[in-house]
């Protein structure tokens, strides 16, 4: 598969790219993730897998690199498991320095998101990004679906605010993914990297609803929607009024998502997000100055 691996604009086959990326990064079977990195997308000179596991939320996934950019690619959350960190009480905010203790105070952030990216990154992602070349001899380009799309983004803001890190992010594309932070913390990382950061949301997944935005929650990035059709809409009305529609509690969007097959068909990655992804490619309407802004 193609890759553009030094732009830092809008990429359509970088999208199927990093969307297969978190697909495989669902494979329980490392040695099996590995050979489909290699095989599928050419990472043939670097793959490591990490995991770790708290209390609530596992943070799994790779580290993966060719020889012109590295791919950091987490695991997502299977739809069953999406309650078990979409409460009230994890969501409960608390300042991102409080997770990466010498960054600046750029505002607050999801704790249990943020709690579990903390642990792994110290013990393990870091340095396995360092020894990929990421951000020296590589590009570095950050993925991941669903409860993964969250830690993506808190991945970028580390790699952007943690001093221990301060690696350069050529693109970060996220599929189905919740709200990570409060308005301070969006509003900077859109400032500092919302121009590389592509957030793909397909027809009605609830998921990018979690947290409600009643508890002062919301998004970034530069949303691409699928609609109803397959058919791709950059900064969707039809998706900013559905996102604004009012919950009252966590749980209350869990019970609609849990028990609405066609809910749970628009968050799947391979059937939902990468089927649409390939359609786009295909029809043309995911390349930039037809759907999508030129200046993308």
């Amino acid at each position: 598969m193609s890759f553009e691996p030094a732009t830092t604009r809008f990429s359509a086959v970088n999208a199927e790219a990093l969307a297969l990326a978190a697909t495989i990064a669902y494979e329980v079977d490392n040695t099996k993730a590995r050979r489909r990195a290699a095989e599928e997308l050419g990472l043939d000179q670097f793959f490591e897998p990490f995991e770790h596991h708290n209390f609530v939320i596992d943070t799994e996934g790779f580290v993966a690199a060719s020889k012109q950019h590295v791919v950091l690619a987490f695991r997502g959350t299977e739809p069953g498991k999406i309650k078990d960190w979409a409460t009230d009480a994890l969501a409960a905010p608390s300042a991102f320095r409080w997770f990466f203790e010498l960054a600046p105070d750029v505002g607050n952030v999801h704790s249990g998101f943020a709690n579990s990216l903390r642990d792994s990154w110290a013990e393990s992602i870091r340095k396995l990004l360092k020894k990929a070349g990421a951000g020296t001899r590589r590009t570095l380009w950050i993925t991941g679906h669903s409860l993964g799309g969250a830690l993506a983004v808190l991945a970028g803001g580390a790699c952007t605010y943690d001093p221990e890190t301060l690696l350069p992010l050529n693109g970060l594309y996220t599929f189905g993914q919740p709200r990570v932070g409060l308005h301070d913390f969006c509003n900077n990382i859109g400032l500092k990297f919302g121009s590389v950061y592509y957030r793909f949301v397909n027809d009605h997944d609830v998921v990018p609803r979690v947290p409600p935005r009643a508890f002062d929650y919301t998004h970034t990035g530069r949303l691409i929607h699928f609609d109803s059709d397959g058919e791709p809409d950059a900064d969707s009305q039809e998706q900013r009024s559905f996102l604004a529609r009012a919950f009252d509690t966590i749980s209350a969007v869990v019970a609609d998502f849990t028990h609405s097959p066609e809910l749970i068909g628009d968050h799947d990655m391979t059937k939902g997000y990468l089927t649409c992804i390939r359609n786009g490619i295909e029809s043309g309407a995911l390349a930039a100055g037809k759907k999508l802004p030129a200046d993308w």
